[in-house]
């Protein structure tokens, strides 16, 4: 953070730096190169100028987040799970939301995802902590996604635990099938935008530091005064 400058007529902005990275893991290894991944290709036109825009984000966000789809793993090293049931959730929740599906919307399970994940990963056994976005997708390309309400990832008291499944969830699993899915090439931003304006939303892995963690929280001006530059 730099010095803050003399700026006049502008309000203060109070800056606070949390922290909390320091008893985070950061082991994430780059997912494996795969000869049999069919890559993605961009199709030939143009790209809108914003996406999403204005009036859709009005539209579907406040249900979105009423709908309780933006998840969070908390300490749990399941970022597989959660990430990849964030975009399945977001795909079917606007298939829904406006009308384009024959039943109705159910928020698919992070612990499916994440306990499969671990079964088809590229590491032995299953007793450890995390796994790999591949493995997240060969779990659902062989058995689907049942709803959450089936394998739950918390107790009722909110408490993490491996419950055990409905008996149901393995039969609900294969009406959410994956058809196939692409790799797109993380060295070209259009094509990365050219799949999200295409499909709707892309699964990603990326690298992480406790910089993350230092991101400024900008509060509420208190006065006309200096405003911190932020660098």
């Amino acid at each position: 953070m730099g010095r803050p400058s003399k700026t006049s007529g502008k309000k203060a902005i109070a800056v606070k730096i949390r922290t909390g990275f320091t008893t985070v893991t950061f082991d994430a290894r780059p997912d494996r190169l795969d000869f049999r991944d069919k890559v993605y290709e961009a199709p030939l036109r143009s790209l809108a100028p914003h996406f999403p825009d204005d009036a859709t984000i009005s539209r579907f966000m406040p249900a979105y987040v009423k709908a309780g789809l933006i998840l969070d793993q908390g300490r749990d090293g399941a970022c597989t799970g959660f990430g990849l049931a964030c975009v399945i959730n977001y795909l079917t929740f606007v298939r829904s939301f406006r009308g384009e599906s024959l039943g109705a919307f159910r928020p698919v399970s992070p612990r499916m995802l994440y306990e499969l994940a671990r079964r088809y990963d590229e590491w032995r056994g299953e007793d450890y902590e995390g796994s790999s976005c591949r493995g997240a997708l060969k779990g659902w390309h062989k058995h689907g996604v049942c709803a959450e309400a089936l394998w739950t990832y918390r107790d009722k008291a909110g408490r993490v635990r491996l419950l055990i499944p409905d008996k149901a969830w393995a039969a609900d699993a294969v009406t959410r099938p994956l058809g196939i899915y692409y790799r797109v090439d993380k060295r070209s931003v259009v094509e990365l935008q050219a799949a999200i304006q295409q499909i709707g939303a892309v699964y990603v892995s990326a690298r992480v530091h406790d910089g993350w963690d230092r991101v400024p929280e900008v509060q509420a001006p208190k006065s006309h005064a200096d405003v911190p530059v932020i660098g």
